[in-house]
């Protein structure tokens, strides 16, 4: 999970800490692009040599005036710890990122490390975690170092998080259909169907009994509209190119129905901040994670799994040979697979919430 070495980093970022030079950098209205004047580059450059993004041995010019060379790779290097598109522009994102003070990071390595303490130390089967505030879900090997990682999109900080828990994958449905919530339901496809009756068959949805027979999937009548807002009858979106959940999703039973899933919006992944969904986990190119998670079942390579991601039989469960822990976990600070340290928002606010309990002290024992 990748403790121990979160744990080894500790001394080394606090040796960092005090060797930083606490002069704040200048801030921006306007982004500085390299080969532009900046008045803090002196510090700027101080600063990344300390903290391991520039190289000890790199020669820093301590009157240089123009963003350029050495300190154009040291902020891109930063940048990618910090779960920013590393650009190398000094933007005012970029700038706060840099005037955060060291106690801080100190912090969320000790919050982390605080988290990682609850988890299971063993499993039955090589896990796959998604660490929600990195936006990134990993599969791990039988060792503990990771066979892969993709990136994710994950629940809004606002009315949808991703909820943090272990449970098993037990199966992956191939084109699937998407149930609507009941809550999605009346809040916005109620809305929607309000202003343009013909909003379901233009979106690829179908009104259905409970039972799941197909009531209607053109223009939506007044009286059909009622039954939808009692919830007396549901709405779903047909499989295929156009489904919100993509061309497969990943099941792990648990009560706030959240799985991991494809998506028909693949242009979302090129942000910072991937907090766009209703709680459940989207996964960039899903079809490496599914072939990963059905290894264990005979035939299913990842070229099966394009194909039956691709083809005409909808709806297609097919169960695990072996469950797969899936853990989704909180983590500010990280260590990366280069053994690199990163950093990122509390997007949540959980880590303001457990430095809260913390000082207030443990719980006396019974």
């Amino acid at each position: 999970m990748g403790y121990r070495k979160l744990l080894a980093l500790l001394p080394v970022y606090e040796a960092y800490a005090k060797q930083v030079d606490r002069q704040k950098l200048a801030t921006v209205t306007k982004t500085v692009r390299p080969g532009q004047p900046y008045a803090g580059l002196a510090a700027l450059g101080r600063f990344l040599q300390v903290i391991g993004d520039i190289p000890q041995g790199i020669q820093l010019n301590p009157n240089a005036t123009i963003y350029e060379g050495a300190l154009v790779d040291g902020v891109k290097h930063y940048q990618d710890r910090h779960g920013e598109t590393p650009t190398g522009n000094l933007d005012a994102r970029t700038i706060n990122e840099l005037n955060t003070p060291p106690a801080a990071r100190i912090r969320q390595i000790k919050l982390t490390l605080e988290r990682w303490r609850w988890l299971p130390h063993s499993f039955s089967q090589p896990p796959v975690v998604v660490n929600l505030p990195e936006y990134r879900v990993r599969a791990m090997n039988p060792d503990g170092t990771v066979a892969f990682y993709k990136n994710v999109i994950i629940g809004k900080a606002y009315g949808h998080k991703s909820p943090v828990f272990q449970k098993e994958i037990q199966y992956v449905v191939f084109r699937p259909y998407w149930e609507v919530t009941p809550s999605i339901q009346r809040n916005e496809i109620v809305p929607h169907i309000q202003k343009d009756p013909n909003y379901i068959a233009k979106h690829n949805f179908e009104v259905v009994t409970p039972k799941g027979e197909v009531v209607t999937d053109n223009q939506v009548s007044p009286q059909v509209l009622e039954d939808i807002k009692s919830l007396r009858l549901m709405v779903r979106q047909k499989p295929g190119e156009t489904n919100s959940l993509g061309l497969v999703k990943i099941i792990f039973p648990n009560p706030e129905n959240v799985y991991l899933h494809g998506t028909d919006a693949p242009e979302l992944f090129s942000q910072d901040v991937r907090d766009f969904s209703h709680g459940c986990i989207r996964v960039q190119r899903p079809e490496d994670l599914v072939a990963w998670v059905l290894r264990n079942n005979p035939g299913w390579d990842l070229e099966r799994v394009k194909a039956t991601m691709k083809g005409e039989k909808n709806n297609l469960q097919v169960n695990l040979s072996t469950r797969i822990p899936i853990l989704i976990v909180y983590g500010t600070a990280t260590v990366n697979e280069e053994n690199q340290i990163r950093f990122f928002d509390d997007i949540y606010g959980y880590d303001a919430e457990l430095e809260k309990a913390l000082a207030a002290g443990y719980p006396d024992a019974c």
